[in-house]
């Protein structure tokens, strides 16, 4: 049996359901079968085509996992002997007095202590903390917890056949560098990459296997770094009442508005059978077309609801999405095609191509329990087309993202 030894450094916690645990990390599990897709998906594609070593063993490697037989190699991950720092992340900014407040009430109700980190892109925990529904009553609601090690891990990988490791081992340090571990993985949370004292791998090689990536240099601890990415996502899909996805579509031919004009008109506000209005500078009133009305922020993650102030009363209305068509797995579990990549050194954008299925799709949107029995709901469809590469090239600030 051969043996490889990598050493990985943590840049920012990972969302670990199982938090509570002793030795709570990654799990190999979750990290090998997501290192053979990417060495067939992905890897594939840095194999120099002369390299027959590498080649054989790539086939041996893809003929074994579709026929999904004994693994040819094994995985174990092991994490710092030293406690972790625990962490809980809101998505709303929060004040040191409530910081501290959290600190002693997760403490006294789940017996560990914790660091509340605001402005996050993770918004799991808001209803749940904010308002005081796991601290004020006595049954334990499920709350996620981010989980850092000061010191490195270690992946230890074993294989019998030599080639086999080797493809294994070249692998790694790329699929680490792309991929992230965890609860909102897209969004930063759950970062490792292998410590290469001897720079071994050029991340440009990262070019050939994803279509767009950029790279921002990172001048403050992780903390910050993920508050970053936070501020950055909402820009491009939406935050307040800005939206650089919403901005991409005004200026194509022909022109496409919004979702949140239908939604906040039409079922939120219950006028189904007024038609949308939008005020110019000069007050003149132009009539929207509801055919030129799409599903544009679904291109950039699928949600199972949003979130739409309710008309007078200051309370927000739930509003619910569903496939309207066949019920399809990609669609309804479609993440972001957006990843971001926290390092030492910096924060990476890699970009996926758009999911085609996602694209003139139509959805339902609805308040209640369900779109049958709502009396307020609606229909509208994805746009027909999407080029993620020109919308980023159109969106983000070229004085901070360098394009690679």
């Amino acid at each position: 049996m051969h043996r490889k030894t990598f050493e990985l450094v943590q840049h920012t916690p990972i969302i670990h359901f199982q938090h509570d645990q002793t030795g709570a990390t990654l799990r190999a599990t979750e990290v090998k079968p997501r290192l053979d897709r990417f060495i067939l998906d992905h890897f594939v594609k840095l194999i120099p085509g002369d390299n027959n070593e590498l080649i054989k063993s790539f086939k041996e490697l893809e003929k074994n996992i579709d026929s999904k037989g004994q693994a040819l190699y094994k995985m174990q991950v092991v994490a710092p002997e030293i406690e972790p720092q625990k962490y809980l992340f809101l998505s709303s900014s929060i004040d040191d007095y409530a910081r501290n407040q959290l600190r002693e009430d997760i403490a006294r109700k789940y017996g560990f202590l914790s660091t509340t980190v605001g402005n996050t892109g993770l918004f799991a925990n808001e209803d749940k903390i904010l308002k005081k529904v796991a601290v004020d009553q006595s049954k334990k609601e499920e709350i996620y917890i981010g989980i850092m090690y000061s010191g490195q891990h270690k992946i230890i990988v074993e294989c019998f056949d030599k080639g086999v490791l080797k493809l294994v081992c070249n692998a790694l340090p790329y699929f680490f560098l792309s991929t992230n571990f965890g609860l909102r993985k897209t969004k930063g949370f759950g970062s490792f990459t292998v410590m290469d004292p001897k720079k071994t791998f050029e991340a440009s090689h990262l070019t050939a296997l994803f279509p767009v990536i950029y790279y921002m240099e990172r001048q403050s601890d992780w903390v910050v770094a993920l508050q970053k990415v936070n501020s950055e996502y909402k820009k491009l899909k939406a935050t307040n009442d800005r939206s650089k996805i919403r901005d991409y579509f005004l200026i194509k031919k022909p022109i496409i508005y919004w979702e949140r004009l239908f939604i906040n008109h039409k079922i939120v506000g219950k006028k189904d059978n007024v038609s949308i209005k939008l005020k110019s500078d000069d007050n003149e009133k132009t009539v929207i077309d509801d055919k030129k009305i799409k599903f544009v922020r679904a291109l950039l993650g699928l949600a199972k609801s949003h979130q739409y102030p309710n008309a007078g009363d200051g309370k927000k209305a739930d509003v619910y999405i569903e496939d309207a068509g066949k019920k399809d797995q990609d669609v309804e579990r479609y993440s972001s095609p957006i990843l971001f990549k926290i390092t030492a050194g910096g924060i990476y954008l890699f970009a996926s191509p758009i999911n085609k299925n996602i694209l003139d799709r139509e959805f339902h949107f609805f308040i209640g329990k369900d779109y049958k029995t709502s009396s307020q709901k609606g229909e509208l469809s994805t746009p027909k087309e999407f080029h993620i590469d020109l919308f980023l090239e159109n969106s983000l600030s070229q004085k901070e993202w360098k394009k690679l």
